[in-house]
């Protein structure tokens, strides 16, 4: 029984160990697609001062001037979403701290031990993440104009929208939240069995 006790322990520790002190954040950058963005709108308003000044055969004076006036609107309109990315910028997606999840948007973080369960959904690089907390956990409010949050307290489920950061995968980000979860319990089963050694070590949840 000691042996198996050791072995507990010591696979609990391994487990807990997987994540750092430190946090790990993930952050997403609006950069590259604000430069996108500009760009081509600075191309579509350059191609309406074109067509201006410029003869079209077949069409005539008003029609050049309506499709002038058609592409400098999208090209104003792509370089507005442009600037709002570029003012953007990089921005904190979430953070996994060693004891709970921080979520912008939240106006507390989530501990790893108030989550019972979850789930995830992947559409290209957006994922949703649906929280069930415990009952008795403390339920964070959405803070104002928080679009990535939405709560339901009936049924105790936060729902996450995620940007996956820069080449992170989707099982990547599934990985992560596991191996954070995970450890949160190995610990919490480690206080218990030092609190009461004679636990079984059968009694512990493998993770």
């Amino acid at each position: 029984m000691r042996q198996n006790d050791d072995a507990l322990q010591a696979h609990l520790a391994a487990t807990a160990a997987k994540v750092d002190a430190d946090d790990r954040v993930l952050t997403v950058n609006k950069r590259p697609q604000g430069y996108v963005l500009l760009v081509s709108g600075g191309v579509m308003i350059g191609v309406s001062l074109i067509l201006l000044v410029t003869d079209v055969p077949g069409l005539g004076a008003g029609e050049l001037r309506l499709v002038a006036a058609t592409s400098a609107t999208l090209g104003a309109l792509l370089a507005g979403f442009g600037l709002f990315c570029l003012w953007q910028g990089e921005r904190t997606s979430l953070v996994f701290g060693r004891d709970a999840l921080t979520v912008p948007g939240l106006d507390r973080p989530i501990a790893w031990d108030d989550i019972a369960d979850l789930d995830l959904a992947c559409d290209y690089n957006r994922m949703t993440t649906r929280l069930l907390l415990r009952p008795g956990s403390p339920l964070p409010e959405r803070v104002t104009r928080a679009r990535n949050v939405k709560l339901d307290p009936k049924q105790r489920i936060v729902t996450l929208k995620t940007i996956l950061p820069g080449k992170m995968k989707p099982q990547e980000f599934a990985d992560l939240l596991g191996r954070y979860q995970h450890a949160a319990e190995a610990r919490r089963r480690l206080a218990a069995l030092n609190a009461a050694p004679h636990v079984l070590a059968g009694d512990a949840l493998m993770v």
